[in-house]
């Protein structure tokens, strides 16, 4: 095994660039791969983590970005740990590149948890079993928080593309999001850097309702008309947010007066 680490540290990175070629086997290359799990802070192959997947259907999380260590704190995660889920850290720039060239490893699906639509409560066998319960508490809740998110979307415009109530967050008050199918967050600045796209999109704000900071802001929308002290928590905790994830502050400026005032 410390062999294979020490051959993989050199060679992996170049390995799976054949991982981005249509006509090679794909299948074979997949399975002498090894990542980073951010359950068990190891390196380990993709059977072992299909091994370790709950029920039926199998579905391959990951995150990318530069740093590992980074990527273990990072809000996207924290509630896929919390429930045991593990989720492999991408750290090679080719991963941007061959995850959508191979979508599907073993008839498991690679998914980023960046996406909007994942549903961590879906993993829980009692809300499996109580799946219409559960979709009616999804939207009931969806309408108790429908002035919540009305006021962070009217507040950040078109800085975001939609706010949504997060299905994955845990101690986080927000996080950064793109829809199904939309480019993942990394290979979109990737792209940037390269001049190959002129700006970043809108993302989708992600907000956690039982987040202490999110309650105040609820409070106010529920019981009066926020002023602008509100206004300007909800562009701290998008900037926050951006700034996670690496994405670009809009105004600097604006941010660092809003956080000395706050």
């Amino acid at each position: 095994l410390e062999e294979y680490l020490g051959f993989w540290s050199n060679f992996g990175g170049v390995l799976k660039e054949g991982l981005c070629e249509i006509t090679s086997d794909h299948e074979k290359l997949l399975e002498v791969c090894i990542f980073r799990s951010a359950l068990h802070n190891k390196m380990i192959s993709l059977d072992q983590y299909l091994d370790s997947c709950k029920g039926e259907e199998k579905t391959i999380y990951y995150l990318s970005g530069d740093d590992p260590e980074k990527l273990r704190n990072n809000p996207q995660i924290e509630g896929f740990l919390n429930k045991g889920i593990d989720v492999l850290l991408f750290t090679d720039t080719v991963d941007d590149f061959w995850v959508n060239v191979n979508g599907r490893y073993k008839e498991a699906e690679f998914k980023s948890v960046t996406r909007s639509d994942i549903d961590l409560e879906e993993h829980d066998s009692t809300a499996k079993e109580k799946n219409t319960d559960t979709k009616q508490k999804e939207d009931d809740k969806s309408e108790s928080h429908k002035e919540l998110t009305k006021f962070f979307k009217e507040t950040l415009g078109d800085l975001v593309k939609d706010v949504k109530i997060s299905k994955k967050l845990t101690s986080s008050p927000a996080c950064l999001a793109v829809a199904d199918g939309a480019m993942d967050i990394r290979m979109e600045r990737f792209l940037i850097e390269q001049k190959q796209l002129a700006r970043s999109s809108a993302k989708i704000l992600e907000i956690n309702p039982n987040h202490h900071l999110i309650k105040i802001i609820d409070a106010a929308t529920s019981s009066q008309f926020p002023t602008d002290e509100y206004k300007d928590l909800v562009h701290l905790l998008y900037d926050q947010a951006c700034i996670i994830e690496g994405e670009p502050v809009f105004d600097a400026g604006a941010f660092s007066k809003r956080f000395n005032k706050i």
